[in-house]
């Protein structure tokens, strides 16, 4: 019987929002910049009547919004730690196994954080209307530049902001690392994010990519049906 943390109104760990529910193997949804766990309603809840899944907010966004007023603490290492944090405590409820990991737009910039550090922990990797990070520094330096406005269109502190930036090249770099199968997924009219799926599935032996016609960048909201079939193909697949 599928179980949730408090009646369904979630928990707070260190100020960050999370919420768990089901059965079964332990999966982890991580929404985009700007965003909050709400945009994985439809999803939380058809993967949850056969797995143990977790979604949170993430720090600084909606009712994680009172995690930190320190940049610092929005840095990608931070937010490894944090994700750790998380999966230990997705474990408690979860049935043994590696954890799968959905995320969406930087949610899944942030899942190959983690695959890449700690590729044999991860089981399966879906990444939606996501990307692997800029190899040039020219580039990263023009995204960071837009991510204090871009917090702003989106409502948030400014101190949120390095959430959303790129230090290095890290994970473009180490894609060959990752031999855990990955499923990419992305609308057709989302074309920002179609350069950075081939870098992946290119260097991940494990990639593979479907599209979904006349879907923009939130895919999983617009056409929810088809992305959560896709993806519960793809785990029986991994499992």
């Amino acid at each position: 019987m599928p179980i949730n943390v408090q009646s369904g109104d979630g928990e707070m760990l260190d100020g960050i929002w999370l919420e768990i529910a089901g059965s079964g193997p332990p999966v982890l949804l991580t929404h985009g910049f700007g965003d909050d766990a709400s945009t994985w309603n439809v999803l939380f809840s058809r993967l949850s009547q056969r797995y143990t899944v977790m979604r949170w907010d993430l720090p600084g966004h909606r009712k994680s919004v009172g995690y930190s007023r320190n940049p610092r603490d929005y840095e990608r290492e931070k937010i490894g730690e944090i994700i750790e944090c998380l999966i230990a405590r997705l474990r408690e409820f979860a049935s043994e196994g590696n954890v799968h990991m959905i995320g969406h737009s930087l949610g899944g910039y942030l899942s190959l954080y983690k695959a890449v550090r700690e590729p044999q922990s991860v089981g399966g990797l879906v990444l939606i209307a996501s990307g692997p990070g800029f190899k040039r520094e020219k580039a990263r330096t023009k995204w960071n530049s837009m991510t204090d406005t871009a917090a702003g269109i989106f409502g948030l502190e400014s101190y949120v902001a390095p959430l959303c930036r790129q230090k290095d090249s890290l994970i473009i770099d180490n894609l060959g690392r990752l031999d855990m199968p990955i499923l990419q997924i992305c609308g057709s009219l989302d074309a920002h994010y179609s350069r950075g799926m081939k870098v992946i599935e290119q260097s991940a032996p494990l990639a593979q990519s479907y599209i979904i016609d006349d879907a923009k960048h939130h895919v999983h909201v617009s056409h929810h049906e088809e992305v959560a079939n896709s993806i519960l193909d793809f785990f029986t697949g991994v499992s």
